[in-house]
């Protein structure tokens, strides 16, 4: 990787999109699979490749599902440096530039990534908590994305998922003032103040708080924004 110039892997990823589309490639596409979790391994990660290695993923997700799954799956479990980066690429990017995730936008898929959630309970709810998709996407209104609903009802009695649920929510990006955001947030948790589980019900008390504390600094910087 170190000897590989943008132009290199323009060549490499444009490559391969083609022949992964245009060929029944099933035993490259698990061979190309291994290259990226291996690649998202590296200590002296390439930044600059992020977005041709994400295009390929994205096909590779599409076209090769059911033959790379467990590959990529296995990345995301394993060691924290190689599931840092493919949740970077694969995961949600909440706020307003942001999408679902290229992981969760299919909702068969979806089925899928939970069997393999539920098998690896150990480690993949809270690996998959802090990447998945908050909202549902349905502009008519405010609710939890159907996937992430299903992990909080499985997993929300365990707080390592909750916390790393936390986190993801605090990682957004926003065009001017992030009120709406965190209305929007606000909206959804209280939608969890009487969950059957109760670590789910003090979780969400104590984020709608938090959210509140959130929304109050947030006009106050943008009433000072603006004076």
């Amino acid at each position: 990787v170190s000897n590989i110039g943008t132009l290199d892997i323009y060549h490499w990823s444009d490559s391969i999109e083609k022949i992964l589309k245009d060929s029944n490639a099933t035993e490259f596409s698990k061979n190309i699979a291994r290259q990226i979790i291996e690649f998202c391994s590296e200590p002296h990660f390439n930044y600059a490749f992020d977005s041709n290695v994400k295009n390929v993923l994205k096909v590779l997700l599409d076209e090769y599902f059911e033959a790379i799954w467990e590959i990529i799956g296995a990345g995301l479990i394993g060691d924290y440096l190689t599931y840092f980066h493919l949740k970077n690429m694969l995961g949600t990017r909440n706020g307003n530039w942001g999408h679902e995730g290229h992981l969760f936008e299919n909702g068969s898929r979806n089925k899928k990534i939970l069997e393999w959630v539920r098998k690896h309970d150990e480690v993949a709810p809270k690996r998959i908590a802090n990447m998945m998709p908050i909202e549902s996407g349905n502009s008519e209104s405010i609710e939890w994305h159907p996937f992430t609903k299903v992990i909080i009802d499985e997993f929300g009695h365990m707080d390592d998922v909750l916390k790393e649920l936390s986190a993801n929510m605090g990682t957004f990006g926003t065009t001017g003032s992030s009120v709406p955001y965190y209305k929007n947030q606000k909206v959804l948790l209280e939608q969890l103040l009487d969950h059957q589980l109760e670590n789910v019900t003090a979780w969400a008390e104590k984020m709608t708080e938090y959210t509140e504390r959130c929304i109050k600094r947030e006009q106050l910087d943008d009433e000072e924004r603006y004076l």
